[in-house]
C-alpha cells in the first residue's frame, strides 16, 4: 500500500480486484521465440480451476523442450504447443476442457445437486467411472477397485 500512497494514490479510494485465472485451451498460444508459458499462465483446469499438480506437470513439459532447445540450438519452440498437448498434462487437461464446456452450459442448480446426490450415492464402480470420464480418477477396472 506504501507503493501506491508513494504515488498519491489512496488505496481505500480503488477498488483491488484477483484477476481472473486463466483457464487451459489448447488454440491459446503457448511459447514464443525464447518464451514458454508453464502452469497458471498457460491454462489451468478448467473443472475446478486446479493448477498446482498441473504447474509440476508442465514443468515436465517445459524441461524436454528446454533439453531439446539446447541439443539442437533452436529455442523457437515451435514444436511447444504439439509438447504440451500431446503429453499426459494436456490428454487430461483437454478431457477436463470437454467435460467443463459441457457442464457450464446448463445453468440449472437444482438438477445439479440431484446429479451430484446420486452421484454420491451410486455403487463405487460407477463413481470410479464416473471419476475417470471427469479425468480425477484412473480408469475402472474389474478386480482392481478396492471397496468394490
Amino acid at each position: 500500500m506504501a507503493g501506491l500512497r508513494d504515488r498519491n494514490i489512496a488505496p481505500e479510494d480503488i477498488l483491488l480486484e484477483g484477476h481472473p485465472v486463466r483457464w487451459f485451451n489448447p488454440h491459446a498460444a503457448f511459447s514464443q521465440p525464447r518464451v514458454l508459458l508453464a502452469g497458471d499462465a498457460a491454462g489451468v483446469d478448467p473443472l475446478f480451476a486446479e493448477g498446482i499438480s498441473y504447474g509440476m506437470e508442465y514443468g515436465a513439459v517445459v524441461t524436454e523442450a528446454l533439453l531439446a532447445a539446447f541439443q539442437h540450438g533452436d529455442f523457437s519452440f515451435a514444436d511447444y504447443r504439439q509438447r504440451v498437448l500431446g503429453h499426459r498434462l494436456g490428454k487430461l487437461l483437454l478431457r477436463r476442457a470437454r467435460v467443463a464446456r459441457l457442464i457450464y452450459q446448463h445453468h440449472y442448480p437444482p438438477a445439479w445437486g440431484l446429479f451430484w446426490a446420486l452421484a454420491d450415492i451410486a455403487p463405487p464402480p460407477l463413481q470410479q467411472q464416473f471419476g475417470a470420464a471427469l479425468a480425477l480418477l484412473p480408469r475402472w477396472q474389474p478386480g482392481r477397485l478396492a471397496n468394490a
